[in-house]
């Protein structure tokens, strides 16, 4: 349940990074509720209204996002949550009132001073970018395939067939690189969406090599050592650790393999067997 919510949390961070939808979602709540200068809100409206104001706390807060990503059994990143909100619709309604509020206060009544006005809401809209942005993401994917790419050159001169473990995303990448690579373990494994229609599992030996993985990625520690063995008997011919792994449990890998390390671009490679 942590884990949901530190990733409920982050997921709200990286979604303001540039798109800026909900924090115009709140103005838009904030004006409609206190500033709205009189405009009677109908009967239809308010229950929208209603209905969003319950639901954009929600989604904030990183316990009860948590919650509403349970709600959609797990299988959905947190961005996907927000399609509970009527965002475009409350949007729009918001611009609609102003609209008519300022042509009643200020006098727009010249079709060239409406259209003005329009077009400063339009900007306004343009300016807020969106519900979050791809381009971290697409960065991140690009990084990860360049990064995927150099491993596979290094170890391009291997005759025999390779078995890569490593970190999620270079077995993700690899394979889309060149398909023959084995990997011990799927992306199933880390994407629950994928076994949305699944029922099949993997075993615990596979599962303890997924969770060593998983602690190097996020602790900087090696520690599960003798989870090498279980990687041997899967047939992996090469360990991938991140380049912020302790130098030292790189080391002691690797003498026990009897190995060389290979440091390239943010990554230890070592040959297992």
């Amino acid at each position: 349940m942590w884990e949901m919510i530190k990733h409920a949390w982050e997921g709200w961070l990286a979604m303001n990074l540039s798109g800026k939808y909900s924090a115009l979602l709140i103005l838009v709540l904030a004006y409609l509720w206190i500033g709205k200068m009189g405009y009677t809100i109908r009967e239809e409206q308010k229950r929208i209204l209603l209905y969003a104001t319950v639901l954009v706390p929600l989604c904030i807060c990183p316990l009860t996002a948590a919650v509403l990503m349970g709600y959609q059994t797990k299988f959905f990143d947190y961005p996907w949550i927000w399609s509970l909100v009527p965002v475009t619709a409350l949007i729009a309604m918001g611009g609609t009132i102003v609209l008519i509020r300022m042509k009643e206060e200020l006098g727009l009544v010249k079709q060239w001073q409406q259209v003005t006005f329009v077009a400063v809401l339009i900007g306004v809209l343009w300016l807020s970018g969106g519900l979050g942005s791809q381009e971290r993401r697409l960065l991140e994917e690009k990084t990860a395939y360049q990064d995927a790419e150099l491993i596979l050159g290094e170890l391009q001169g291997e005759s025999r067939e390779l078995c890569i473990w490593g970190p999620t995303t270079v077995q993700e990448y690899v394979r889309i690189i060149d398909s023959r690579v084995r990997v011990p373990y799927g992306r199933n494994m880390w994407d629950e969406s994928l076994n949305a229609y699944f029922y099949d599992t993997y075993d615990e030996e596979t599962i303890r090599l997924y969770k060593a993985m998983d602690y190097a990625q996020h602790h900087a520690h090696f520690e599960n050592r003798e989870v090498l063995n279980l990687a041997i008997e899967k047939g992996v011919t090469h360990l991938i650790l991140p380049g912020y792994v302790a130098r030292e449990d790189v080391e002691a890998v690797a003498g026990g393999l009897g190995s060389e390390i290979k440091q390239l671009q943010g990554y230890f490679v070592i040959t297992v067997q």
